[in-house]
Parts: C-alpha cells; structure tokens; sequence
C-alpha cells in the first residue's frame, strides 16, 4: 500500500484548483459573435429592395476595402441574409438566424479589430456580386471583436458603384449588346460585352482582305476590359481577337432547368 497516495491526490487536487483558478473563465461562443445592423439610403434605392445584403469583413489596416473581395485562395469572412421588400432605412440584422457564411460562421471569428462593409447586390448579371455596376455600398467601418461592447455594428449603404467605362483606341472597339434570349429567360436585361482588337492598318490597305478571328474566354476572374493592342511577334499572322467577358455560368448551371439554360447560353453567343 502506498502511504504517499493520500498526500499526491491532495498536491495533484491544489495543482488543478490553482490552474482553474489562474484560466479565464469559459465565454460561450455565442456571446461573442458579432451582429451588423445593416441600412440602405434613398440614394441606393427609392423602391422596397427584395434581394441579397451582404457584409464582408477584412483585417484592420488592409489597403484594400473589403467590397473587393473575398481573395481567392485565402477568403475574408463574409456573410450574407435575403431579404424581400426592404425599405429604404429600414433595419436588416445580420448575424442572426437565416444568416448565410463563408468560409467560417460569425462563431467562429477570432477574437480581433475587423473592417466590415456592406453591400447590397441587384444580382444583374454581373460577375462581381461585391463590385458590381449599380449595386450599393456602405463605408468601411472599424469595430473589434472580443471586447465589452455587444452593439451591432452599424452599417448604412449609400453609395452605388458607377458603370466601369472601357477605353478605346484606333485598334480596340468595344461591343456591348443586350441578349434578347437570355434576358426573355432570366425575364431582365442581360447584356453581353466583348473587346475587339483589329490588325495593324485594317482596313487602310486591301479593304477586300479576311482575317483569322481568335476569340478569348478569360479565366479566373478576367474580363474584356483589360485587351489591348500589341505589335505582332515574329512569326505571327495578322489576326483579329475577341476578348470576351463571360456571364455567370455558374449561376445558370445550379438552376434545375439547367439544360434549357445551357442551351440558351450557347444560342445567345451566335445573336
């Protein structure tokens, strides 16, 4: 028999008492999860607005606001609720039940100083849902997570993104046309947008002269907004290039009449 074992159950017993002690105690998660208290002005939208609010987060001191987000392979929290014939003024919670989050919930935030803007998507066609032309936009608002105050986060949306202008030159030309096709399926304007990019002295030299055509479907976020002229390099034949900006595939694929959609996506490219 061990006659210690009393006294090392009573130093193992002080031991774990002391650690207890000293260890802050337990927070439930819950109590410290952020909630945003979202608003739009007249200036965004005089109308009810029936869509999707968003609030995206970002680290304190980024350079960049968070609207243009989320990075691809480290994504920023974002957050987002549906809301139906929202008012102007009108107060929408984010950061309760329905609320929608990616890559982690409002839970699982560490605790820390946070950027946060919202934003306010028209779901018009455009690739961006954070950046889109005519979607609102709130300023960046600093708060920090972890401390005494258990306010929502205030956010009141009332700026709108202006349409992004394409610039020409004597080479470049851009195309910006509606589908008549996919804006009858999707029962608002669609519009479809290219850049085409003509050959050294088109048209100066032999009128009567054909050309390759070189159509471009950018990837990973790309758009027709960046093609520009170039001289040929050795080798290279006088071409003409279309750059094209893509619609949401996406978007269309996940809808449960994706063949039809598919099949109208295809059609409209020949409109």
């Amino acid at each position: 028999m061990d006659i210690f074992l009393p006294a090392r159950r009573a130093v193992i017993g002080a031991l774990l008492l002391l650690i207890l002690s000293v260890m802050p105690p337990a927070r439930a998660q819950s109590s410290a999860a952020p909630r945003f208290a979202v608003t739009f002005t007249p200036a965004v939208s005089e109308k009810p607005f029936s869509g999707r609010l968003y609030v995206m987060l970002g680290p304190e001191g980024s350079p960049d606001e968070p609207r243009h987000g989320p990075d691809w392979f480290q994504p920023q929290p974002f957050f987002a609720v549906d809301v139906k014939n929202k008012r102007p003024g009108e107060v929408t919670l984010i950061g309760g039940p329905g609320t929608i989050s990616f890559p982690k919930s409002l839970h699982e935030l560490a605790p820390g100083a946070y950027v946060a803007q919202a934003v306010l998507d028209r779901n018009q066609g455009e690739r961006d849902f954070s950046s889109a032309p005519g979607n609102g936009y709130s300023a960046p608002v600093r708060f920090t997570l972890g401390g005494a105050n258990r306010e929502p986060v205030r956010l009141a949306i009332d700026k709108v993104v202006p349409p992004r202008r394409f610039r020409e030159s004597e080479r470049v030309r851009e195309v910006d046309m509606e589908s008549r096709l996919l804006s009858r399926f999707y029962g608002k304007p669609i519009r479809m947008r290219a850049a085409v990019i003509l050959p050294q002295n088109y048209g100066t030299e032999d009128t009567t002269r054909r050309y390759p055509i070189v159509y471009t479907i950018p990837g990973f976020g790309g758009r027709h907004y960046g093609a520009r002229a170039r001289p040929l390099l050795p080798g290279e034949i006088p071409m003409i290039q279309v750059v094209l900006t893509p619609i949401p595939l996406w978007v269309t694929m996940s809808s449960p009449t994706r063949k039809t959609t598919a099949r109208a996506v295809g059609r409209s490219s020949k409109k």
